[in-house]
């Protein structure tokens, strides 16, 4: 990675190059709001864990970059969790130059819906039954 890297700078350059919307937490003042936005995306690209699964959740394709380069170990929670969706093989994908938003987009292209079973993990809750979220 270049010494004069900027992380804005390479978001930006992506943003106006390509169809592509920024999700900033800090623009929007309801959580559900950032959740409605993702899954109205084709694609979401994130540095976030918490875009990547909220994507997952929804069934949007994603994928996991960076943006820079992280400390050792960084990753341990990307890692745990596409694990838990038996996605052993997903790393992260360094998105250091805008010239390689196409190579993540062609990684998004690959991307498998995982079969979450939600009923299977409220029912390791004892104290909250599927029946407390219908209607």
């Amino acid at each position: 990675m270049p010494k004069s890297f900027d992380k804005d700078k390479v978001v930006l350059d992506i943003i106006s190059n390509h169809k592509c919307k920024l999700i900033d937490l800090r623009d929007y003042e309801n959580w559900k709001d950032v959740v409605d936005v993702i899954c109205s995306s084709e694609l979401i690209i994130s540095e976030s864990l918490h875009g990547l699964i909220v994507a997952e959740t929804y069934g949007i394709p994603s994928v996991w970059v960076e943006f820079i380069e992280h400390p050792k170990d960084w990753d341990f929670k990307f890692l745990d969790f596409y694990e838990s969706l038996k996605k052993n093989d997903q790393k992260s994908f360094h998105l250091y130059d805008a010239d390689k938003f196409i190579e993540a987009v062609d990684i998004g292209r690959k991307w498998e819906k995982t079969d979450i079973d939600y009923n299977k993990m409220l029912d390791l809750l004892p104290f909250r039954r599927i029946e407390n979220f219908v209607g």
